[in-house]
């Protein structure tokens, strides 16, 4: 009984052996699914009247999200118009013979821009009405947020009408003036100056105008969208993202141990919970700096050693999700 038991320790022990003496080292890190993300940001503040796409939708570089309302900018712009118009028929009345019916067109057109002008600042006292009366009900949780920020908007748009119309009226009424007292070359000097400023503003606000409609920085799928149609879109603030599926990648951090025997073309496996067969990375960037161990790993001990940001690309086929936790493993060679 004993001859038998040491022969099958002895084999034991043989086998063992032969394991050790075949088997490889693999090195094995937890990392996360990351694909490429571009923010959809508006290029002005203003209320969304149009959203032409939702969550999960494949848009092309260029295709149109969405539309903030551009009424006001178009009023504005319409305005410019007319001051820029106003100032060269000025121009052309000064450098021409003037008589008694362009001075009365001049006349009619100032009384125009000062009826104009009193019924813009009647609307801007009843937008700040409606404004005061928007804080007493917001405070009493009658009215949303985005009301409040509306009400103001049109304050503020009211108080833009008031002073575009008021440049309007001073220049019809230095028109009207100039007119009156005869040509004089320094003010045509003026005049020339102020409509190129004013088609400045004009290219400006048309910029603007342009801005409302609100495109696809990039190809891919629409990942993620936080407004919704008839909201209040903020300028520099985001209101969704476009992500490129199409490419995988995972991010996983290795130490010393493992930084000498990898390269960028380094084939690693990579493991799904559930799925025991595994899939083909490829490593294609290795950072050239140290840092702490990432916080998400919180072993103490681990975050004093410095380890190295490695990124591998994944088949787009084999279902990787982006935020997804997978295994990646470096057998040793």
């Amino acid at each position: 009984m004993k001859r038998q038991l040491l022969i099958g320790l002895l084999l034991c022990a043989v086998m063992l052996t032969n394991s050790a003496c075949t088997s490889k080292e693999a090195f094995r890190y937890t990392g996360f699914v990351e694909v490429d993300t571009t923010k959809i940001t508006p290029l002005i503040s203003g209320q969304l009247i149009a959203l032409n796409a939702v969550e999960g939708d494949f848009v092309q570089s260029g295709d149109v999200i969405g539309e903030i309302d551009p009424a006001t900018l178009k009023l504005s712009e319409e305005a410019l118009a007319y001051q820029i118009q106003a100032r060269k028929i000025s121009m052309a009345l000064m450098e021409d013979e003037i008589d008694d019916r362009d001075l009365a067109s001049a006349r009619e057109a100032l009384d125009g821009a000062s009826s104009q002008l009193s019924f813009a600042r009647t609307s801007q006292r009843k937008a700040q009405e409606d404004y005061d009366q928007a804080n007493v009900l917001f405070d009493a949780g009658a009215i949303s947020k985005e009301q409040l920020k509306q009400a103001s908007l049109n304050v503020d748009n009211a108080e833009n009408s008031v002073n575009t119309l008021l440049a309007q009226y001073n220049q019809l009424a230095l028109s009207y003036e100039t007119l009156s007292e005869g040509v004089d070359t320094r003010k045509l000097d003026q005049i020339a100056l102020e409509i190129k400023g004013l088609e400045n503003e004009q290219a400006t606000i048309q910029q603007q105008i342009d801005d409302t409609t609100i495109v696809a920085p990039v190809s891919g799928t629409l990942t993620a969208l936080t407004i919704n149609q008839s909201e209040f879109c903020v300028q520099g603030s985001p209101i969704g993202k476009i992500s490129d599926l199409t490419k995988p990648y995972v991010i996983f951090y290795v130490g010393n141990d493992l930084l000498s025997k990898i390269e960028e073309g380094s084939v690693v496996n990579v493991y799904q919970d559930g799925i025991t067969t595994p899939s083909e990375g490829i490593i294609y960037q290795i950072a050239d700096e140290a840092q702490f161990t990432p916080k998400n790993v919180t072993v103490k001990e681990d975050r004093q050693q410095l380890v190295y940001e490695v990124k591998a690309h994944l088949p787009e086929d084999a279902g990787f999700l982006p935020g997804m936790m997978i295994d990646v493993e470096y057998p040793e060679q």
